[in-house]
């Protein structure tokens, strides 16, 4: 079982986005500071066209990192939280600023945010949000009152599909034969006895260096092979095994042996 993250077609679709993404911002920004630039005739400087040349070069910076990193997700999310906080502050009209966070939530779910104190963190997140809506407020109080109304009409559809997808992948992760629902570490070559105790501590979301004192060896020791067992798996790192095979029984059987 490999994760979605690293299959060659999800790769190369986020190197694609990424690199589109970043060209188009360049062109955009190039043009906002031909028709906007920071320095007026007169050399004073425009802090709105400032703010925007350091916010969308920033982002081209990431794009360009996810095109070497595709699988660094997290990355879009802080993105998509950026022009969120854009979006819905200082454009009242745009129903972008709430797709974009949404787009930003639906990433970490995938990335696997929230397999750890998922409430505390759903309850940031929903601050968050109440906070940079209510923050449109500046605009005069019958305007924020239409955009509010809009904004909870988006929020509504948006969220029923976030959930939908969530019931969806449930449903595809915990239907069918249970029994099926095993980890055999003897079916890798590389893989040792000692290594399912490791990854039932990581499943448990415990902190390597926790790992480190219950086995008593150093914390570099316990994430050098940690990290080496991902790679193995074909899982990109600790959130990516967590989120893969939370639930599976993690166990080393030689079956070979076993049938002899």
């Amino acid at each position: 079982m490999k994760n979605l993250l690293l299959k060659k077609e999800f790769i190369l679709g986020i190197k694609i986005v990424s690199i589109i993404s970043a060209l188009l911002l360049t062109i955009v920004e190039t043009s906002n500071q031909i028709s906007r630039p920071v320095f007026t005739t007169d050399f004073v400087i425009d802090f709105h066209s400032l703010s925007q040349l350091i916010g969308n070069s920033i982002v081209i910076l990431i794009f360009l990192y996810l095109t070497l990193n595709p699988h660094k997700l997290e990355f879009l999310a802080i993105t998509s939280f950026y022009y969120s906080f854009m979006g819905i502050t200082f454009d009242l009209d745009n129903p972008m600023g709430v797709c974009m966070f949404f787009l930003g939530v639906t990433v970490l779910y995938i990335r696997g945010y929230f397999i750890s104190k998922k409430k505390r963190k759903c309850i940031v997140l929903a601050v968050l949000y109440i906070v940079m809506i209510c923050s449109s407020i500046h605009f005069g109080l019958s305007e924020f009152l239409d955009s509010v109304l809009n904004k909870l009409g988006y929020t509504l559809v948006l969220s029923i599909i976030f959930f939908l997808l969530v019931a969806c992948n449930y449903n595809l992760r915990f239907s069918g034969d249970q029994t099926k629902r095993v980890l055999n570490l003897s079916n890798y070559p590389e893989l040792v006895e000692k290594d399912v105790s490791l990854l039932k501590k990581v499943l448990e979301n415990k902190q390597y260096k926790v790992i480190a004192l219950e086995t008593s060896k150093s914390e570099g020791t316990i994430r050098n092979r940690l990290n080496k067992v991902y790679d193995i798996l074909g899982v990109m790192d600790r959130m990516g095994f967590i989120s893969t095979y939370m639930g599976y029984e993690i166990v080393f059987k030689d079956e070979k042996k076993k049938s002899t």
